[in-house]
């Protein structure tokens, strides 16, 4: 026979089961044929009857004996709120069982076995009911509680262990019991665990037992298995839980079948002398931030009770906001306060929610701090505590304080029936006896000084202790006393009686503090200092922010499990990253989870389904759509308000649609959480199709929603929505938005066709490539290249080869880039597709033009540009434009660079290609300061910063590089080497390839050698030579070389190193002269001059200055065509040529005289000032 309580199988004559001792009798018959029915029989055995459900007594109901009355009303309340309905709950599981249970019940009659386990229950079931878990299940010699389900406290966690550790002492006695009676070695052990279940009736028969399903629950019954006899053992993640409030022994490690790795364990030795805090940090004081208006209010009613006058304050927030963390701030001022010598009494309570129906808890509590009383204490060491406080009063009045805290602390019996020898009293006596002595307590208590007492979280408070409260006021009036009380915003709890009766009836002295949350500087503030000064990506800190809502302990416990999770990576230059360099989900920690399912368990059953509902829409919903898939009976209206009412939602806005938002991030999320997957799959589908339908015609605008839903769903349309989601966001340039929604689109379960997959990786192939991705767009167009070919489409295989090539030469590998642009060009041209033709042909310009060949890239670009505007294809005009900006200005035609870039630039604006318009700026301000227009290039540059800054652009990084070029053009070192320093560690962070920091790097090293810092030179120098050639700074080598060649040849000219300096010039006009860089040729020249020169060769110094000069002058090359002179007015003093030094010198004050003559903006004059316009007052001659 099988048990239906613990399905345990029973031999045929049993009366009871041997393993939980349940009755296996027939307690019913079969109403049409009289047989005995087994019991959670569905079906009559012996004439196929279909039967109604069992009415054997259920575990529940033979629970019901043990349990108190508020429990089993909160519990009937859950039942029809839906919260025992299956959903997934963060649970803390409490297996207990019978250690040896086995072997004794082999030495037993089933029946006396049954009644050991049974009286064991009284000793075990009532801890759990006490602390309102819940037994779903009792299996013989064992019972399963659940803390959070059905019903949700915020410290579920704390009452898990509180409660086993009042099983293995409340069994201590049924233990000496069975030993002295029967001779058994009777023990338990308890086992806990906190983690992520499905609850609810799991199962198929009629009779659904409310139960968990997951791994978490497997691992609480690892821990009971695994415990001592007379422990309690705990997992880790309850450990992280209740840290702060019981001293635990570390066990180890235990091994968990299914688990690839074990779980350290904790043993339980009892609860802290001080406990710290149930949430926040337990390490140290958390970091006091955005309240110092608060704080001033506070000292100030501090000022007046030190100057003898009592106050009130009521100190009001939502869960999270601080105020234990304020007062805790406060009372280290009041002990440093101005008072001198020592201040007076501070005393502190906190209401515990466990403890809200126990009458007088939290006094009792109150006299258990201040007059030093342990759990541990016996009665005759209470009541001897209870006469110290009051040593200085008569001994009639200390003889009946001393019954009346005996009785409140529970020592004595009311009715004096327990050989105490004080006189008995209860009823209206007690409480108002009880009511003098407290006011006569708190004046012993005071002593004379001034004081402070804290009643913390009193909405826990019970109705007894609210009303004492409110007794107590009444010292306010008399002593220098200070009462504060801080609760929740809730006018349903106990607090809310103190407030109104402080407000009424003590106005005066009152002060009322509502805690509003952080700001975000404020909130900003706080992570920086719980990360110890680490500065966070932008989007790490917005992804948090929007996630806490300035709510400080919600800013701590999201940090710390981030933290924990590592996903926070500390880098070598301090900044946080994620390991993967994205933010893993900013899920709500499970120190939090409980705080808003118990909000939510204290909602009817039609609020709650609204709640949940409007959580799958999102953080804000529309009426519109939530009226299309709620049930039918539910009064939307109605249920609204009511979430309005307690502060859960609010209304966002009436204008185009009814909108409403949840409060809290987190709320929604823990309302979404809540549903079970399957639940969570429907209602994704009915809102999606909800929301097609309403928005028919705005399909686009909402395309990420309907995405989302649909995705959510497992519905193939998500991939439409995001392919539409990705574009919308590329073109408003939230380029991690776009990348996300197209990586989305890819992996929608069903099998999209050909052409729509190859569109997502080339759409997501250039979101990598704007992003310097260069490997994640290699990928893609690799994978959408293999598409075209499988599918024939000869056109867009030529397409994605040009994108090849383009990937190919940004990263360095030059060679296999012309050879995929000739084969795209090649492609397009066989199949006479015009367009795809244009494209190779402009990304084979640019190809050679980056592998250095530059007469054959400038015949293709311009090739492509003749052929764009013949064609009227504006976007390959544009681009040709774009790319010949770039080769002119490096060949030093500055003024037909910026013809170009101008032209370029309005097109891209025009497609609304902001990208391409940014990078244009920058190639623009280097043509315009190429030919000395420094003001226009600041201003070019200073709207190319503005509009990186606008897209979020990689550009942004160049500023730096560039504004410090335009410094050192004028010949203001300092201010270029400051600028360049600062801008190195941002073109370090840059993604791909690395140009922008060989670039600084380079300008570092002539910033050092004009300064005389030699040695730092060589160190950028060495810096540059180690990487010169890594593929990681672009096919770019070329320019990178010839400016290191540069650069190099004037370290070893300051050096007065000539021969090494020779040959570095040598080496740079060799390389100027193949890529026709006019600039550095001219640059070349000059320099060898000044080498033949300081060799005393004049006559080649003549010769090398005056061409540096005439090809300076050749492309309006300002800083050289005045150096070039300089040097040459030098070189005629030193050969006495007087009146052509004279000629060269004149000439080389009157450019100065005539830049200085141009520039308006005051930072470029600054720099002329600080460089060479000195020059014109002091010639270096």
């Amino acid at each position: 026979m099988i048990c239906s309580n613990c399905q345990t199988p029973n031999p045929e004559n049993a009366r009871f089961c041997i393993n939980c001792g349940i009755s296996l009798q027939p307690s019913r018959h079969c109403p049409n044929c009289n047989a005995p029915l087994v019991p959670g029989a569905k079906f009559c055995y012996n004439c196929g009857q279909p039967l109604s459900v069992d009415t054997t007594p259920s575990i529940q109901n033979q629970l019901q004996k043990f349990m108190p009355r508020e429990l089993l009303n909160k519990l009937q309340t859950a039942r029809s709120g839906g919260s025992m309905e299956g959903e997934r709950r963060i649970v803390t599981m409490l297996f207990c069982d019978v250690k040896g249970s086995t072997a004794l019940a082999e030495r037993l009659d089933p029946e006396d076995w049954a009644e050991i386990m049974n009286g064991a229950f009284e000793y075990l079931i009532p801890p759990v009911f006490h602390y309102e878990g819940m037994v779903p299940r009792m299996m013989g010699d064992a019972i399963l509680a659940f803390f959070g389900a059905p019903i949700a406290h915020e410290d579920d966690p704390e009452r898990a262990v509180r409660a086993g550790l009042e099983m293995i002492e409340g069994i201590r006695e049924y233990r000496r019991k069975l030993q002295r009676e029967r001779g058994l070695d009777f023990d338990v052990r308890v086992g806990i665990n906190t983690g992520l279940v499905v609850v609810g009736g799991v199962g198929t028969d009629l009779r659904l037992e409310y139960t968990a399903m997951g791994d978490a629950i497997n691992l609480a019954a690892r821990m009971e298995q695994t415990a001592q006899p007379g422990t309690v053992q705990i997992s880790d993640s309850t450990y992280r839980l209740v840290s702060s409030i019981f001293e635990v022994e570390p066990i180890g490690v235990v091994a968990v079948k299914g688990k690839s790795e074990p779980v350290e364990a904790y043993r339980v030795v009892g609860v802290k002398v001080i406990t710290g805090r149930l949430y926040g940090i337990a390490r140290d004081d958390s970091p006091f931030v955005g309240r110092e208006k608060e704080m001033e209010v506070l000292l100030q009613n501090l000022a007046d009770v030190t100057n003898g006058q009592g106050r009130i304050i009521c100190l009001i927030g939502d869960a999270g906001l601080g105020k234990t963390r304020l007062i805790g701030e406060l009372k280290k001022r009041w002990e440093q306060g101005p008072q001198s010598g020592i201040p007076g009494p501070w005393g502190m309570v906190s209401s515990a929610s466990f403890a809200a129906y126990r009458p007088y808890a939290q006094f009792r509590q109150h006299l258990i701090e201040h007059m030093g009383i342990r759990e541990i204490d016996p009665p005759e060491v209470v009541r001897e505590k209870i006469s110290r406080a009051y040593s200085n009063q008569l001994s009639g009045l200390r003889s009946r304080a001393i019954s009346i805290y005996s009785i409140l602390l529970g020592l004595e019996r009311m009715d004096g029936n327990d050989n105490s020898g004080y006189l008995p009293i209860e009823g209206q006596a007690f409480k108002d006896e009880l009511f003098n002595f407290v006011l006569s307590y708190e004046r012993v208590w005071l002593d004379g000084k001034p004081g402070v007492q804290v009643f913390d979280d009193i909405q826990w408070a019970d109705p007894a202790s609210s009303e004492l409260f409110v007794h107590m006021l009444q010292l306010a009036r008399e002593e220098p006393f200070l009462f504060i009380f801080a609760f929740r915003p809730d006018p349903d709890s106990p607090a809310w009686t103190v407030r109104e009766a402080a407000k009424k009836e003590y106005s005066d002295i009152y002060t009322e503090l509502l805690i509003d949350p952080l700001s975000t500087e404020d909130s900003k503030a706080l992570i920086h200092e719980l990360l110890l000064g680490v500065e966070l990506q932008t989007e790490i800190l917005d992804r948090i922010l929007e996630k806490v809502d300035g709510n400080p302990l919600f800013i701590e416990e999201v940090v710390y499990d981030l933290l924990d999770r590592g996903d926070f990576v500390h880098e070598s230059e301090g900044i946080p990253q994620t390991g993967n360099g994205k933010l893993g989900d900013l899920a709500i920690p499970e120190s939090l989870y409980a705080l808003f399912l118990a909000r939510m368990d204290r909602l009817q059953e039609d609020t709650r389904r609204t709640l949940q509902l409007a959580s799958v829409i999102g953080r804000s919903f529309y009426f519109k759509v939530l009226k299309r898939i709620v049930e039918r009976h539910i009064e939307l209206d109605q249920e609204l308000h009511k979430l309005q009412d307690i502060d859960m939602i609010c209304e966002e806005s009436r204008q185009p649609e009814l909108e409403y938002a949840f409060r809290h991030a987190l709320t929604q999320e823990a309302a979404y959480n809540s549903i079970l997957l399957k639940r969570r799959r429907e209602y994704h589908q009915r809102i999606g199709e909800s929301l097609e339908n309403i928005f028919s015609e705005q399909k686009e605008k909402h395309a990420e929603l309907l995405a989302f839903h649909f995705y959510a769903a497992g519905d193939s349309r998500a991939r439409k929505y995001y392919m539409m989601a990705g574009k919308k966001a590329a073109q408003i340039y939230a380029r991690n938005e776009a990348l996300e929604y197209y990586s989305r689109a890819l992996v929608i379960p069903d099998k999209p066709s050909p052409e729509e997959t190859m569109s997502i990786y080339e759409s997501r192939g250039e979101l990598y490539f704007s992003l310097g991705n260069f490997e994640g767009a290699s990928a893609d167009f690799e994978a959408a290249l293999q598409l075209s070919r499988s599918s024939k489409r000869e056109g867009d295989e030529a397409r994605m080869m040009a994108w090849l090539a383009m990937v190919r030469w940004s990263s360095g590998r030059g060679k296999e880039a012309l050879e995929l642009a000739k084969e795209a060009e090649a492609k397009a041209i066989a199949i006479g597709d015009e367009d795809q033709a244009l494209f190779a042909l402009i990304i084979l310009g640019t190809a050679l033009q980056n592998t250095g060949i530059i007469t054959g890239a400038r015949f293709h670009l311009r090739r492509g540009l003749l052929t764009s505007k013949r064609q009227g294809n504006h976007k390959m005009t544009a681009l040709s434009l774009y790319f010949l900006t770039m080769l002119e200005n490096f060949a030093g035609r500055f003024q037909r660079s910026a013809v170009y870039a101008s032209q370029a630039h309005e097109l891209f604006l025009h497609f609304g290609d902001k990208l391409r318009a940014c990078g244009v700026l920058y190639t623009w301000s280097l043509a315009e300061g190429g030919y000395g227009k420094y003001d226009r290039a600041l201003e070019i540059l200073e709207e190319g910063r503005s509009m990186a800054e606008e897209i979020s652009s990689l550009w942004l990084a160049r500023y730096p590089n560039q504004r410090a070029w335009i410094s050192a053009e004028l010949g203001d070192w300092e201010t270029a080497f400051r600028i360049d320093i600062d801008g190195l560690h941002s073109a370090q962070k840059v993604p791909g390839y690395r140009e922008i920091e060989i670039s600084t790097l380079i300008n570092l090293v002539l910033d050092c050698i004009a300064l005389r810092r030699l040695e730092e030179a060589e160190e950028y120098i060495k810096e540059c030579q180690t990487d010169l050639g890594d593929p990681k700074y672009g096919s770019h080598n070329w320019r990178w070389s010839i400016r290191l060649a540069d650069a190099r040849a004037r370290l070893y000219l300051a050096r007065d190193d000539f021969e090494e300096a020779a040959v570095s010039t040598a080496a740079l006009l060799d390389q100027a002269k193949k890529v026709e860089a006019r600039k550095y040729a001219a640059r070349g020249l000059e320099l060898a001059g000044q080498i033949h020169m300081a060799q005393g060769d004049f006559q080649q110094a003549e010769a090398d200055l005056l061409e540096a000069v005439k090809q300076a002058d050749r492309i309006c090359y300002l800083p050289l065509r005045i150096q070039g002179r300089f040097l040459l007015g030098m070189l005629y003093k030193q050969v006495d040529h007087i009146p052509k030094a004279d000629v060269s010198l004149a000439k080389a004050i009157d450019l100065i005289k005539s830049l200085e003559e141009q520039i308006k903006h005051p930072e470029i004059r600054l720099s002329f000032e600080r460089g060479i316009g000195k020059y014109r007052r002091n010639p270096p001659w």
